[in-house]
């Protein structure tokens, strides 16, 4: 059972290795560290909520540049119209970028380029899901010049499917 005195700072708290969440999105997060090795490591060396919370987000983040670099990898991959690789290196981006507790620009970037990568191919009903995603993103982060880019690219896809 918790304790809510416990979630001073609103996010995790640990003591002695034992591990408790202050909400969904901070369960979902703690799931996924107690299902890998490295995951139960950084909660077995976290002395306190602080530092728990500390190693899980320079854990993050480690995550998040590894995803940019699949990312990267993939865009190389689309420019050479290795399409199949391409798309590979998209999905290991948003394996790992999806690993943070919060969407982030990473998991965006590979949504967006899994959306594009489908739109070349001439694959616009695999493209939407994934536009609708960014589109909801850049909406609610209210990032105009996003906002604009993928408004349009939903426009774009819903002309191709004579959704009008």
């Amino acid at each position: 059972m918790k304790r809510k005195d416990k979630f001073e700072d609103g996010g995790m708290y640990a003591k002695g290795g034992e591990v408790e969440w202050s909400n969904e999105e901070n369960e979902k997060l703690g799931k996924w560290l107690l299902s890998t090795k490295s995951g139960k490591h950084i909660i077995s060396k976290s002395k306190n909520s602080e530092e728990l919370e500390k190693n899980v987000r320079d854990y993050a983040k480690d995550y998040d540049g590894i995803a940019d670099c699949y990312n990267n990898i993939g865009l190389n991959y689309k420019e050479q119209k290795q399409y199949y690789q391409a798309e590979l290196y998209f999905k290991k981006s948003l394996d790992l970028a999806s690993r943070s507790s919060q969407v982030n620009e990473a998991v965006v970037n590979a949504w967006n380029n899994l959306a594009i990568l489908y739109q070349e191919q001439g694959k616009p009903k695999k493209a939407l899901p994934f536009f609708i995603k960014v589109y909801e993103y850049d909406k609610k982060t209210n990032t105009i010049e996003n906002f604009g880019l993928s408004y349009n690219n939903l426009g774009v896809i819903y002309v191709s499917l004579k959704n009008y």
